[in-house]
């Protein structure tokens, strides 16, 4: 069980972290520093640097973040059961309603591949995050199938599907009525529905 200081301190890092995710979309990693972040937060800039060794592992931690609690979201998806394009209708609408539930994260969502392209160290801090994900989902994908599925082609196709929904998430944030909500989920589950189709005419 973790002490009252362990508790605290976890809960000044949730506070840095929403406080960075706020602030980084905002006004950009460049426009962002470490004392905005900590008065946004309600700490001192001590409070920062007893967490993070500074602004750039903050702002890797907060992508680390985010993208583990989408991995964790659509396992809990998944594990509500039911056919493998019914599964991946649920995640994509999931996705599409961050865009109204969320709206901090697709500012920093572009930001985050900007400052990712000039910082080596950030770049790979995402690759690896990206990568986790990729994993995870390319594992619900095959936990859901009704046909065996090997490793590499469940994370080329969790890949094409990530891929998809960066896109749609961007051209929403452009021009919202260009994309309806129901659109990736309503592509997802016709496209593995007709592969079904096509697999049981052709077997």
């Amino acid at each position: 069980m973790p002490s009252l200081r362990e508790e605290q301190q976890a809960e000044t890092r949730d506070r840095l972290l929403d406080a960075a995710t706020v602030l980084f979309a905002e006004t950009g990693f460049s426009g962002t520093s470490v004392a905005a972040i900590a008065k946004h937060a309600g700490v001192t800039t001590g409070a920062i640097y007893s967490n993070f060794a500074g602004k750039d592992e903050l702002f890797a931690a907060v992508v680390e973040r985010h993208m583990q609690r989408q991995a964790d979201a659509y396992r809990a998806l998944y594990s509500a059961g039911g056919s493998p394009a019914e599964r991946m209708q649920r995640g994509a609408d999931r996705w599409m309603s961050l865009i109204s539930e969320e709206p901090d994260y697709f500012p920093l969502f572009v930001e985050v591949w900007r400052v990712g392209l000039a910082k080596p160290a950030i770049r790979e801090r995402l690759r690896k995050a990206y990568a986790n994900l990729l994993a995870e989902l390319a594992a619900l994908v095959r936990e859901g199938s009704q046909e065996p599925i090997d490793e590499t082609t469940a994370t080329q196709f969790a890949l094409i599907v990530c891929s998809l929904a960066d896109g749609l998430a961007l051209h929403k944030i452009l021009d919202p009525e260009l994309v309806p909500d129901d659109l990736f989920g309503d592509f997802l589950r016709f496209t593995i529905e007709s592969a079904r189709q096509g697999s049981a005419q052709g077997s």
